[in-house]
């Protein structure tokens, strides 16, 4: 998981005041973060202080003013000791962790993306940002002796939020914004004394809306939970918020804080002014919310998920260990048995006298060793047997977990090779015959799935097909008039591109159709595959229209193999 968000705030306020002080996060984050997310608090009822945040290391010396009653986030790089630096006018301005990330999010220095353009909004260009990055960090400075209008936007947006986008009179805050494809934000400087600082990138978990969702409360005055299932997806462990007090006369009160808290800060927004805030939500994506007026505008401008991530497997030897954020799988030694938590379902084998029981992830059935000498014997709603030989052992080719299960000898008992690697046979069986199997017929069809999929100006979509079968028979992708190759799109199983098979190439046309059969095998069913399409069109929304078709294999052969020591499943 990229960022961590508190339930409740841990305070790290330094006691010296009036210079830059290191501030020690050891003993409140896990070994290996890299990036702390702050909210800075100003308790004074009536001063408004300085106040400054950088990494140990920086050159920056800024220090400016939080008005009083207000709060702000603050993002800031650690350094090894996780320490950054922090610069107070008062210990009535308070410096609180409110997240932290596994990330290296941040730079040491940030650069400079202030504009002379006034009036108007601008592009952002972010080029120091790593390829991919979807989200921008910013600190937004005003020089002037009277607020300003410094707004923020993802490039492609049509909401302009500028008139409600103030920054105090010489002060400064963070921000996080959505970027485009090509990493482009856009800003809007009311004067050019508005300077605009990037501090790094939102990380790899964020997901940026293009427009926002006004998700206001009803509720005025008191702490509101708000659900926001019907705009993020599941899983998702964070959002991020603008608060915006549209009043041209009055200031309002208007903060956030994850469901579950207890804090309950100084939270004053100026009129006219924005705030905001990378929050987490909780399990059931619920965040609480508080506005003391609905002149107060609440929008929630992209959300924070961990991607699917990849199966690692080792040797027999040390045996199988996955890492993902959806199962962890163990192996301990192959002559003990193989044991599987995925999802809180047990799978495990004592040994392989009593053979292998295995409760299945999607069907709970039940797979089953009866006897050595009569080969693999399965119980299964969805799978198909091929017992060969029992001197060959038995395959196994699974509908739900697509893995060859192989008896290569009965002295040596189970072999299993997975979707995503092989394993050898121990050494003392490497001189016998190894086998591959390949199926003998075509797949008949067994699933067909379409959609028709929009992608605004200059940003990115991604769409969530569920599909079934053992593989994946063909692939179409229909291009209507328009595009003219600006709208590229890839197919994802995690973070694998598997349409088209290059890393760096993309699906793109105009007016056409492109179709594939080159078959690809589903390590699962049901599998979950992302849709990506990217528009590089800053001016015009674009659609496509993709079609799959899956299939089954219904049967097949045992062959033996031109290299040794191997067992695998070919398509």
């Amino acid at each position: 998981m990229t960022w961590t968000f508190l339930t409740n705030a841990v305070d790290k306020t330094p006691s010296t005041t009036g210079q830059w002080v290191d501030v020690d996060l050891s003993a409140n984050v896990p070994p290996g973060t890299k990036t702390a997310l702050l909210k800075i608090v100003n308790t004074s009822s009536s001063i408004d202080y300085n106040y400054g945040i950088r990494p140990k290391g920086s050159s920056v010396t800024r220090v400016l003013k939080l008005l009083n009653r207000t709060n702000c986030i603050a993002v800031v790089k650690l350094d090894v000791n996780y320490v950054f630096q922090a610069y107070i006018e008062s210990t009535l301005l308070k410096i609180y962790l409110w997240g932290y990330s596994d990330e290296d999010l941040c730079f040491i220095n940030p650069y400079d993306k202030s504009t002379n353009t006034t009036g108007q909004w601008v592009d952002v260009a972010n080029d120091e940002l790593p390829s991919g990055a979807k989200g921008a960090i910013y600190e937004r400075v005003n020089l002037e002796p009277a607020a300003n209008i410094l707004g923020l936007r993802p490039k492609g947006s049509t909401t302009d939020l500028s008139s409600s986008s103030r920054i105090n009179y010489i002060g400064h805050d963070w921000a996080m914004v959505g970027v485009d494809v090509n990493r482009y934000a856009q800003q809007y400087a009311a004067t050019t004394n508005l300077d605009l600082y990037l501090w790094g990138h939102a990380g790899s978990d964020f997901t940026p809306f293009v427009n926002p969702v006004d998700i206001t409360p009803t509720t005025t005055g008191a702490w509101t939970t708000v659900n926001l299932s019907s705009y993020i997806p599941e899983g998702a462990y964070g959002v991020l918020l603008a608060f915006h007090n549209t009043s041209s006369t009055t200031m309002y009160e208007g903060d956030c804080r994850k469901t579950g808290s207890t804090d309950d800060f100084w939270r004053k927004i100026r009129a006219l002014f924005v705030k905001w805030y990378a929050v987490g939500v909780d399990s059931n994506r619920n965040v609480d919310i508080y506005i003391e007026s609905t002149s107060v505008k609440v929008y929630l401008w992209g959300y924070f998920k961990p991607p699917i991530t990849y199966v690692n497997i080792s040797d027999y030897a040390s045996g199988l260990e996955t890492f993902s954020g959806r199962a962890s799988l163990l192996l301990a030694d192959f002559s003990t048995g193989f044991e599987t938590w995925v999802t809180g379902i047990s799978i495990s084998a004592a040994d392989f006298a009593s053979g292998f029981e295995a409760l299945s992830i999607t069907q709970a059935s039940l797979l089953s060793i009866a006897d050595f000498a009569t080969g693999l014997e399965v119980a299964r709603s969805i799978a198909m047997l091929a017992t060969m030989d029992a001197a060959l052992g038995s395959e196994v080719c699974s509908r739900t977990v697509p893995e060859s299960i192989s008896l290569g000898d009965l002295a040596h008992g189970l072999e299993a090779v997975s979707a995503f690697a092989l394993r050898p046979r121990p050494p003392a069986f490497r001189g016998r015959p190894a086998y591959l199997l390949r199926p003998a017929v075509e797949a008949p069809s067994i699933g067909f799935y379409c959609r028709e999929i929009s992608v605004p100006p200059g940003s990115a979509v991604e769409e969530e097909v569920w599909i079934e079968g053992d593989v994946i028979k063909s692939v179409s992708v229909v291009f209507p008039p328009g595009p003219h190759g600006l709208l590229k799109v890839a197919i994802f199983y995690g973070e694998k591109k598997i349409y088209p098979s290059e890393e760096k190439s993309w699906i793109s046309g105009d007016n056409e159709r492109i179709e594939t059969h080159a078959v690809w095998r589903l390590p699962e069913t049901p599998c979950r595959l992302i849709v990506r399409a990217e528009n590089h069109d800053t001016l015009y929304p674009h659609m496509f229209f993709l079609r799959l078709e899956t299939g089954w294999i219904e049967s097949i052969t045992l062959k033996p193999s031109a290299e040794g020591g191997l067992f695998e499943i070919g398509i």
